[in-house]
């Protein structure tokens, strides 16, 4: 006869939530099991003190585990916090480098354009001398074509007024000529004395 009230047991694993398969079959396999190897009171008490003593350890282990835990968590937060701080330094710095070449550009940039104005104001005096020099240049151009074209009108009328004593010289020697050949049919030291003369005269007027 079996010393365990398998009825009453399957009732109690109902009650507490058991399935009907799983309540039967502990039932089952506890009415089959030999009560000689059954646990006393004090063997469940013992294995009661034993597993407690197991479960304290578990728990002062997983208390310890969870204490490296959160260590080991607030140094990462730690480290964390720490990098943020080095990376937030780092982009101030890198920021305030930027600001500083952005300012050393903006510097060298109105250098720049202060420099470029002047060579403008310097290239548009040269500019302005440059005409001033040419203007002066054609207006000392046209002067010397001025003077050239007088020079020339004065040459040319002179050169005519040339023309007109050669050609009166022209004239007085072919009348002399008639004149030297009209003494010379008539009387050669008479002729003579004439040509002295006249040479004379020649003479007297060009000196």
């Amino acid at each position: 006869m079996p010393l365990i009230d398998t009825l009453t047991l399957k009732t109690g694993l109902l009650e507490g939530g058991m399935a009907e398969p799983q309540a039967a079959a502990i039932v089952r396999a506890l009415a089959d099991a030999d009560v000689g190897q059954l646990a006393t009171k004090s063997d469940l008490a013992d294995l009661r003190a034993d597993v407690r003593t197991e479960i304290a350890q578990v728990g002062t282990e997983i208390a310890s585990v969870r204490a490296d835990v959160r260590t080991e968590i607030a140094g990462v937060r730690t480290e964390v916090e720490t990098a943020r701080a080095d990376m937030r330094a780092e982009i101030a710095g890198v920021r305030t480098e930027v600001e500083a070449v952005r300012a050393d550009m903006r510097t060298e940039i109105a250098d720049i354009r202060t420099e470029i104005a002047g060579v403008r104001t310097e290239v548009e005096s040269v500019r302005t001398d440059m005409r001033a020099e040419i203007a002066g240049v054609r207006t000392e151009v046209e002067a010397v074509r001025a003077d050239m074209r007088t020079e020339i009108a004065d040459v040319r009328t002179e050169i005519a007024g040339v023309r007109t004593e050669v050609e009166a010289v022209r004239g007085d020697f072919k009348a002399l000529n008639g004149k030297v050949n009209l003494l010379l049919a008539f009387n050669t030291p008479l002729v003579l004395a004439v040509l002295a003369l006249l040479w004379r005269a020649i003479f007297a007027g060009t000196n």
